[in-house]
């Protein structure tokens, strides 16, 4: 399970790099970061109901993107 979480993840990655975002940051917690912006609050609302399982999906994308930068600069893996 933890693989294809991992693969998902690296495709959302590779999303918002497509859409001119960072690729360290998932699309989901960029429509968090920018939901101030219309078009992002959009996406984010519809992105969280997409992921309607995972409460609050576009939030927690971000605090999971926080953790791994973290845990990166601590020296975990």
């Amino acid at each position: 399970m933890q693989y294809l979480l991992n693969v998902a993840t690296t495709i959302s990655h590779g999303i918002n790099a497509i859409l001119g975002g960072s690729p360290c940051v998932t699309l989901s917690a960029r429509c968090y970061l920018n939901r101030s912006h219309k078009v992002w609050e959009i996406a984010e609302k519809i992105i969280n109901k997409i992921f309607w399982f995972d409460d609050d999906h576009c939030y927690q994308s971000f605090r999971r993107d926080l953790d791994a930068s973290e845990s990166l600069r601590s020296g975990g893996s």
